[in-house]
């Protein structure tokens, strides 16, 4: 029935749902939805947080440093996919203003191919999100945005550092803003060799050996041009080339490895933006192009494979007093070829979205809905929906609730590869429900800001792969369930106007299991994670210390094998020197400061101790 209902609202708004005969008769208008405040109580967006960009030299890191995300991450500057809350790391999405950049052909993002310094800021979402984006998120993501807020006249930024075991990282950024024109250009290199030595378990000597067969190179820019024709017309213009090399290092139970990878991603995003009053219409372009290439010369492997992606994005909102409503149409076109498929596979996709939020002012209340319905060549998918009430209590106290249903198509690779693709997969479809708690309390010197969430989610018809009697296949078999509760405190105290201290704290429990076998966690999703941050600044001068705690994770579905748990420490040191227009920041940075042996992936080492040293200059006019 509820299907029917959302139908016949679509058909009614937007013309007959898309088919053979009416893809390209489709006409809407969209829009963007804007923060409403109720009378300077500020609610907290309880599925993200922003987060200032750190001297991570990739998203890898960035994100390992999180709490609430488990990275896994197959070594330095190799393969590193990430999940919250008991998903898979092909149901967590990256984004680029807006636009999701995960490769269609393996339906997951590698963020160790991803300069986290590039971008302005980023936002980590947890579990579904259905507001953001042009596809729905279903288990956690990383949205990363640029933009010209608080940009001077001229900016000259380098940041250069040098780290252990072969490892640089250069980048070069250039940001000008004269009249109505606005450009940043940014160019960066990373390389490693990645030679450390560490202690190889599957050896019964446990002799210490050294890492062979890992070295990358990176390397690329981004371009963003935003022009304001009118003052309330502007169009803005954003290109990304980005080119990795590397090597494929062998696991702990071969002697050497021979696989190699190439990734070229060419990505541009042009959109139009006009803004008047209570009226926001906007239109987003976006032409992506990937190619990875796959050779190992031991396993006879040559593996060639594109994807093309087009999206067009259009958006309309309007807003008045205490309600505000947004649609959207989204339009989507994939393109996939590889050796192993047996032609070229396309997907057409179309989701009319609508949102509306609504603000209580009396109950210091707000109230988010979005409804988005897709089509996947031609075929009509489950529905995803969402929904969000935010309430004030007393004069520091943000109960939340939330409820959610989002479906993932399946990717390229789980529909066509040959052989084990199944293209009659159906789409996964996790429900989520989740409450939280947070406030925020300020006392003179003293502020204290403190969030508790707790969740439950359903996955139905999961992806997953299994081992037939030549080749793994792909199925819709497993039913997943999770239950987590996820905790972060952060405290601050400015003892004089040299001295300052910062803390932060962050935990996260999750069970997740499958249906099948109730009793067993679900394999590489640690149980228990912590994670926290102390830092002191006197005048010019400032040191951090950071901690990470991942409890063992089971490597097999009957839970017989695990990894162990292991306990990470970082110490920082860095000192700014600030002149009329120039900035210099130095940082030392020591990361595993204890210097433990420890795998995140099976038979996969990870550094032990090592050492970075980094330079920031900035320039403004």
């Amino acid at each position: 029935m509820f299907n029917c209902l959302v139908n016949v609202f679509f058909v009614f708004c937007l013309g007959s749902p898309p088919d053979s005969a009416s893809t390209d008769t489709i006409y809407t208008k969209s829009l963007l939805l804007k923060t409403i405040e109720i009378e300077e109580v500020k609610l907290f967006d309880f599925n993200s947080k922003k987060i200032d960009i750190s001297y991570s030299t990739n998203s890898s890191e960035f994100l390992q440093r999180q709490g609430n995300v488990f990275v896994r991450n197959y070594g330095p500057g190799s393969i590193s996919g990430f999940s919250s809350r008991g998903g898979s790391t092909s149901q967590s999405t990256i984004s680029w203003n807006g636009i999701p950049i995960n490769n269609s052909m393996l339906a997951s993002g590698d963020a160790s191919i991803v300069p986290i310094n590039l971008f302005n800021s980023a936002t980590i979402n947890q579990g579904t999100n259905s507001f953001i984006n042009v596809q729905p998120i279903s288990s956690g993501g990383i949205s990363l945005e640029n933009n010209f807020k608080n940009l001077n006249k001229f900016n000259l930024e380098h940041l250069s550092s040098v780290a252990s075991f072969g490892n640089y990282n250069n980048i070069f950024k250039i940001n000008s803003n004269y009249k109505n024109t606005q450009i940043g250009v940014k160019f960066y290199h990373q390389s490693g060799k990645n030679n450390f030595p560490f202690v190889n378990d599957f050896n019964a000597k446990k002799n210490i050996e050294k890492q062979k067969n890992a070295e990358f190179n990176s390397k690329g820019f981004l371009i963003d041009i935003q022009k304001k024709l009118h003052k309330n017309f502007s169009i803005n213009y954003s290109s990304w080339l980005n080119q990795t090399k590397r090597n494929i290092a062998p696991l702990m139970s071969s002697t050497a490895s021979y696989a190699k990878q190439y990734d070229f991603n060419l990505r541009n995003i042009f959109s139009l933006k006009y803004q008047k009053n209570k009226f926001y219409i906007s239109n987003k372009t976006a032409v992506f192009r990937d190619k990875l290439d796959f050779t190992d010369y031991s396993s006879n492997i040559f593996s060639e494979s594109f994807s093309s992606n087009f999206y067009n994005v259009s958006e309309f909102n309007y807003s008045v007093e205490n309600f505000s409503a947004m649609a959207q149409f989204n339009l989507q076109k994939s393109w996939a070829k590889t050796n192993e498929y047996l032609g070229k596979a396309e997907l057409n996709r179309y989701s009319p979205k609508l949102l509306v939020s609504h603000s209580i002012k009396a109950l210091k209340t707000k109230l988010n809905a979005v409804i988005f319905k897709e089509w996947v060549n031609t075929k009509q998918q489950p529905t995803n929906w969402q929904t969000e009430l935010q309430t004030k209590l007393l004069s520091y106290l943000i109960v939340g609730l939330k409820a959610a249903s989002v479906s993932r198509f399946p990717g390229f690779n789980d529909l066509y590869w040959n052989p084990g693709g199944n293209p009659d997969l159906k789409s996964e479809q996790t429900k989520e429900f989740e409450s939280n708690i947070s406030s925020t309390v300020k006392l003179n010197k003293l502020e204290f800001s403190g969030k508790f969430s707790a969740y439950k989610r359903w996955i139905q018809n999961q992806i997953i792969w299994i081992p037939g009697e030549f080749f793994w296949y792909a199925q819709n078999l497993n039913n997943t369930k999770s239950k987590g509760l996820e905790t972060e405190v952060n405290f601050n105290y400015i003892f004089s106007n040299d001295i300052k201290f910062s803390s932060n704290f962050q935990s996260n429990y999750i069970d997740a299991f499958n249906t099948d076998s109730p009793s067993n966690q679900l394999i590489y999703v640690p149980r228990y994670q912590y994670h926290w941050d102390e830092s002191i600044s006197y005048k010019k001068w400032n040191i951090n210390y950071g901690g990470d705690y991942t409890s063992f994770r089971y490597v097999s579905q009957d839970n017989k094998y695990y990894l162990p748990q292991y306990f990470l420490h970082q110490v920082g040191i860095s000192y700014l020197l600030s002149l009329k227009s120039f900035s210099i920041k130095t940082n030392f940075l020591v990361r595993n400061l204890s210097n433990i042996q420890y795998q995140v992936i099976a038979l996969r080492p990870m550094p032990a101790r090592n050492y970075e040293i980094s330079l920031l200059i900035n320039y403004n006019k």
